[in-house]
């Protein structure tokens, strides 16, 4: 299972200070790096130990693997987000 981030809208503002926020989560969506919800939506209702679930920009972890110079492997660029792991069973 592949590790994930949570960023609350705060810290979404805070990590992309000075940039586009909606262009930066199109451009992670569009990569396969940033997991939407239906619709489309940036944001993913996640519920956290106990919790009511809360929206957040799910990042996958191998963002901080990208490699610029590296060849895309097919089938990770074809993963359907539904393969995903559910960050609620990780809990």
């Amino acid at each position: 299972m592949e590790p994930v981030y949570l960023l609350h809208a705060a810290g979404w503002d805070e990590v992309l200070k000075g940039f586009d926020r909606k262009f930066a989560a199109k451009a992670l969506a569009d990569a396969g790096y940033l997991w939407t919800d239906t619709g489309n939506r940036y944001k993913k209702k996640v519920r956290l130990a106990g919790g009511k679930p809360q929206p957040f920009y799910v990042i996958r972890a191998s963002i901080l693997e990208y490699d610029e110079e590296a060849e895309p492997e097919a089938e990770a660029n074809e993963a359907s987000r539904e393969d995903w792991p559910s960050p609620q069973s990780r809990a």
